[in-house]
Order: structure tokens, then C-alpha cells, then sequence
């Protein structure tokens, strides 16, 4: 695959100038995105990259994705630089414009304002299309890519997404001499029971091995079985191997892999996702069963729905659940959840299929989130946060003469003045209420907030960096004010 795919960047121009490479969850499109992008950044030969993230606000957005793409291609790419800085001069706004002037001033007249004689085609990966959060950015950014002469301008486009319904039909009327599509779901089984033994033998033999010390453990058809259960997902195989590591769960490494291989479900990872989440409330009784789902949904529930991920402390004080409560309950998620070990880390999704697996309104598995609800309760969590903490104040950061220009403000010191819950709470209950669905009327918290803080809000935002996104945030706001009143 990757050979497969060097060697159409290093092919000649006139060829398909962009490669889109489909598949669903699970089935490794990241990490060939990340290799391809290393490999051609040692050869010189990446002009740029963007890696879209659902659960990471500035990553999830169209907004940022052409100045990303500009700001690298300035960088690596002679000549460049002067016309894309004009463009930025003439028009200081041009990142808040619409993606096809962003585009045209940003990409596409910077690089046709330089000669490129005999020059080999830089290629930009662009991961995780599909994770852009509007249908309408995605079939924009297909169309703009697609209108690139390769022969006046040499780039290509290196595209991974899931086979969305976006995605698809922005490219079934495109030119088969421009697109080179490959499906993942294409490459012969033989080949991925290969690349998956390959990944699961380092891999397990770093588990605990067999109580007894049996250094064949797991024999030959045991690994077989896990092996054809992975087939043909390499997320299946990670998340199984996470999981008989586990150590918090009982059982040794050899009880929970027959865990896993009892299971009936095939490699769709939603059985083996509800296995998992079972042995968190094995053996409790039905009142304190319910109450831990419960306290699940909320605490998983809002890592699945945070626009960026916050540490487990932060995540903590916005719930107002105790720390040492939430650090139990994540302890017994490290099979599906990125727990790093430094305590100030953010707590992550291990990856999209177990928030797809959360949040999928068709599945009613006890565990299951309701999206809306979830944002709903967040909203409400930041608004209560921000007007009782006391952090919201006139001066926040205790200015000498207030009125006069801030300096840039030290982290540490801000940290203190506005702890990581408080700004994540300043730049996101907007998101959180839009997203909920609620309508805003005078009896929603939202107004006496307003009326107490909205300059104290301002301020915070603006001893972020963030002032420019008020205008946006409170923009969002009037779309959500119940006007028949």
C-alpha cells in the first residue's frame, strides 16, 4: 500500500493529481496517512499536511484548513512566502472569509505567482476528511482541489476519509484522470491477516505472560483465533491487546484474551466495546449497577463530547464530580480511553469507533449516550461554573492600572487566574448550547449570566488570545434566541 502510494507521488504530473484513500473505522487510514507524510517530509517532498480530528474544535473545522495549508507552504516551498504575505496584507481577514477566497488568495494565485520549471509535484496530506464537521466544507474543499491544474501548479492531494456520503458524492463527478481512488476493504484478506500477525506479535509478547510462565503462551491457535477476530481491523486487534493488558480488570492476561475470543461478535467492535464496559459493573447490585452507568454517561459521555479534551482534574472540577472519583472510573477504561500518565495530559477517545459506538442514536445498549443531552448538560455545567467560581471579575489578571494594554500574559499566572475548566468553559458554552438544540428565552441561564459577566467574559476570552472569537460566539447566540417572544 505504501509503496503503492510513494510511487504515485513520484509520478509524473499529468497523472492523477489527487489520491483518495477510503475505509472504515478501525481499518488503519491514520496511520498510512502519518507514514506517508513522514516518508515524503524526509525526502523533501511534503509541501503540506492537515489531519482533521472530530473531538479537537480548531481540527474539526474547514476554518483553519486552508491558512494551515498556506502558513506550511510557505515554508517549504521558495518564492512563496512574499505572495502569500501580500495576500494576508491585502486583506487581514482572510482566514474568517469564505473557503474558496481563502483558496484562491491563499493557495491559489501564491502558487501560480511562482515559476516552477521541471519541478517534481509536492504532495499535501490531508487525513481524516470526513471528520471536518460541515458536509458543505468537505464537498467545497473536494471541488477547489479538484479544479488545480497540476501542470501550472505542482501539487497533489493525498486524501483519507471514511466512505461518507459527503465524501462520495463530492468525488462521483469528478474526472477519473484527476482522482486515483483506492478502497481499503479492496486489499486481499491474506494480505491483512499478514499486516495484522505483524502487529499483534510485538505486541502481545510485551503482555504479562502466562501465570505458569509458559513462554509459548499464546500458542499457535490461540493466536490464530485473535488473529482471524482482528481480521480485518487493526483497531479491533489494538483495543483487544489493550484490553488483556489491563490489569485493573481481573483476571490474568489469559482470562481476559479468552474473554475476547468467547465473545461471539465479529470484528465490529461493538461487542467487544460492550464486553469491555461490562467488566466495570461486574458483580454490582442492580441499584448501584444503574447509578454507575449513570456516572458513566456523564463522565465518559462528556469526554465523547468535549470540543477539546481537558485533563482529568479539569474534567473533575466541570462536572463537579470529586477528582479521586473520576480518576477510579477512568482507571477502568484504558482499554478504550488515552489516559496519559502525567496527571495535567488530556483524557482522549482511543479512537472514533467507540464514540461512534457511544453516541449512535440506533443503538440501545445500556451504556449509550444521548449526544444532545450531553451537550445540554455541559452547557449548563460551564454557565453554573463561570458565575459561581468567582474567576470571572473585573481585572482578572490584576492589572496595576486597569484600562491600559496587557502585556502578553504569563501562562503560569493565568493558569492561576483562569484554570483550564474556566477558559474551556469561556470558549465553549456557546458550542455546547448550540449543539444541544436548546432554544434561548429569559428564563434560561444563560440571560443572568450575561447580565453579570458578559464584560468579565470578554475579558477572559481576550486574556486568551481569543477576543476575535466573540464576535462569532455571540453571533451563534442571537441564532439560538427565541425571536416570537
Amino acid at each position: 500500500m505504501l509503496e503503492d502510494i510513494i510511487q504515485w507521488t513520484e509520478s509524473p504530473i499529468p497523472d492523477e493529481h489527487l489520491y483518495w484513500l477510503q475505509g472504515k473505522a478501525g481499518t488503519g487510514k491514520s496511520t498510512i496517512a502519518r507514514t506517508v507524510a513522514d516518508k515524503l517530509d524526509k525526502k523533501g517532498r511534503l509541501a503540506a499536511s492537515f489531519f482533521f480530528q472530530r473531538d479537537k474544535d480548531h481540527r474539526s473545522s474547514a476554518d483553519y484548513f486552508f491558512p494551515t495549508i498556506a502558513a506550511q507552504l510557505a515554508q517549504r516551498i521558495p518564492g512563496v512566502a512574499p505572495h502569500i504575505q501580500s495576500a494576508v496584507e491585502a486583506e487581514p481577514r482572510i482566514s474568517t472569509m469564505m473557503l474558496r477566497l481563502q483558496f484562491e488568495r491563499l493557495i491559489l494565485e501564491p502558487m501560480k505567482a511562482v515559476s516552477h520549471p521541471n519541478s517534481k509535484a509536492m504532495t499535501v496530506v490531508i487525513d481524516a476528511l470526513d471528520e471536518c464537521k460541515k458536509n458543505q466544507d468537505i464537498e467545497m474543499i473536494i471541488d477547489l482541489l479538484l479544479q488545480i491544474d497540476s501542470l501550472v501548479i505542482p501539487l497533489k492531494f493525498f486524501v483519507t476519509s471514511r466512505l461518507e456520503s459527503s465524501v462520495r458524492l463530492a468525488f462521483q463527478d469528478a474526472q477519473e484522470k484527476k482522482v486515483k481512488q483506492f478502497p481499503l476493504h479492496a486489499i486481499r484478506e491474506d494480505i491483512i491477516k499478514q499486516d495484522i500477525a505483524i502487529f499483534l506479535e510485538p505486541r502481545l509478547a510485551k503482555i504479562q505472560r502466562h501465570p505458569k510462565g509458559d513462554s509459548s503462551w499464546p500458542d499457535k491457535d490461540t493466536f490464530q483465533m485473535l488473529l482471524e477476530k482482528s481480521i480485518p481491523l487493526f483497531i479491533f486487534a489494538a483495543t483487544a491487546c489493550r484490553f488483556i493488558n489491563d490489569t485493573r480488570i481481573s483476571g490474568g492476561p489469559d482470562e481476559r484474551l479468552q474473554m475476547i475470543l468467547q465473545n461471539e461478535t465479529p470484528a465490529d467492535l461493538d461487542g467487544t466495546y460492550l464486553l469491555i464496559l461490562e467488566q466495570t459493573i461486574q458483580g454490582l447490585k442492580a441499584s448501584l449497577c444503574r447509578n454507575e452507568i449513570k456516572n458513566f454517561k456523564t463522565i465518559v459521555g462528556s469526554i465523547a463530547t468535549l470540543a477539546n479534551p481537558l485533563d482529568a482534574a479539569a474534567l473533575a472540577r466541570l462536572l463537579n464530580i470529586g477528582t479521586g472519583y473520576v480518576n477510579d472510573k477512568l482507571n477502568l477504561l484504558h482499554s478504550v480511553l488515552d489516559i496519559p500518565n502525567d496527571a495535567n495530559g488530556p483524557v482522549r477517545i482511543f479512537h472514533d469507533s467507540f464514540r461512534d459506538f457511544l453516541i449512535n442514536p440506533e443503538d440501545t445498549h445500556k451504556f449509550s449516550v444521548d449526544e444532545k443531552a450531553t451537550h445540554e448538560m455541559l452547557a449548563e455545567r460551564c454557565l453554573l461554573l463561570l458565575s459561581s467560581s468567582g474567576h470571572l471579575k473585573q481585572n482578572i489578571y490584576g492589572l496595576a492600572a486597569p484600562g491600559s494594554i496587557c502585556p502578553i500574559p504569563d501562562q503560569k499566572k493565568l493558569e492561576l487566574c483562569l484554570p483550564s475548566e474556566i477558559q474551556y468553559a469561556c470558549v465553549y458554552w456557546v458550542y455546547h448550547l448550540k449543539k444541544s438544540g436548546v432554544i434561548l428565552n429569559d428564563e434560561h441561564r444563560a440571560r443572568p449570566f450575561l447580565l453579570d459577566h458578559f464584560l468579565h467574559w470578554l475579558e477572559a476570552l481576550s486574556l486568551m488570545g481569543m477576543i476575535s472569537e466573540s464576535i462569532k460566539l455571540l453571533n451563534d447566540l442571537q441564532s439560538l434566541v427565541d425571536v416570537s417572544q
